[in-house]
This record gives structure tokens, sequence and C-alpha cells, in this order.
């Protein structure tokens, strides 16, 4: 017995959730254990290929997200935190988030700093871009900003 597409979506989208929350590998949807679990679960139901979880799921929940966080920071005034540090591939990034007044933090953009001394002036520059991105896409007003740099392995 085949699942009806509008459920198979919405399995898909909870599958794709379940790894990005828990930092799985996308291929973890491949492995035979994981579709032998599934068919146990909901026979008939084809869980997503790791292509899908990394190209159409992650671009349709990252909208998703972005949607429900404009939502909810449209019209607050929030304080903004700039935190840097190095990925898993050793490169340079800074997180934006912001917090409302109730203290809810929302991701709002990556910032790949690679190639770029981390001077005053360049920070100040992403700290400048992050604020008027953030109020653009969120529709929200940035009334502070701190900015966090670890220095991890001595890159920062």
């Amino acid at each position: 017995m085949r699942t009806p597409v509008l459920e198979s979506d919405a399995m898909d989208q909870q599958v794709a959730r379940f790894l990005y929350a828990t930092n799985m590998p996308f291929h973890a949807v491949e492995h035979p254990e994981f579709k032998k679990m599934i068919t146990l679960l909901r026979p008939g139901y084809q869980p997503p290929s790791r292509h899908d979880v990394a190209g159409p799921l992650l671009c349709h929940i990252h909208q998703q997200l972005e949607k429900e966080c404009q939502g909810k920071l449209e019209g607050e005034n929030v304080s903004m935190a700039l935190d840097g540090w190095t990925n898993i591939r050793n490169e340079p990034i800074v997180c934006v988030c912001v917090t409302t007044s109730d203290g809810k933090i929302y991701p709002t953009m990556t910032v790949n700093t690679s190639g770029h001394s981390h001077t005053a002036s360049y920070l100040a520059e992403v700290a400048k871009r992050a604020i008027i991105q953030t109020e653009m896409t969120f529709k929200c007003k940035v009334s502070s900003n701190v900015l966090i740099l670890i220095n991890v392995n001595n890159n920062l």
C-alpha cells in the first residue's frame, strides 16, 4: 500500500527536520536499518533520499522557518549578538542571532568570513550589514548589538 502524496510530503519534512535538529548526516536516511525501521512503522512509505534532504527539503524547511521567524519578530525591538568561531571545516564564521524582550533567541544569518582579517573595521562592517539585513528581512528594530569572538585554533 502506497502512502498518499500529502502524507508522504509531511513525513519527508519531519524526517528532514529530525536530521537537521540532531545534526545527523543526511546519508542516514539511506542506511538499511533506518529503511527497515521506517518499513516497520509505515509500510508503503519511501523516505526521502539524502539528495532530497540536502536539497529541496532543506530549502523548503529553511523558507518555512524564516517565515515563522518573520511572524514572531515583526515589530519587535531586539538585541543582536554576533558570535564568531570556526566550523568543522576550520572556516571562520559569524552567526547572527537576535533576542526578543521575552528572552527568545532567533538565528537570523551566518556569515563566512574566510579571506578576511578580523579587524575592528571589518567586523563593524559585518555587524552593520547584519543589522540592515535583519531589520529588512524580519521587520524588527535592532536596539543593541554585541560581538563575541571565540579564538578556536588561533584562527580568529
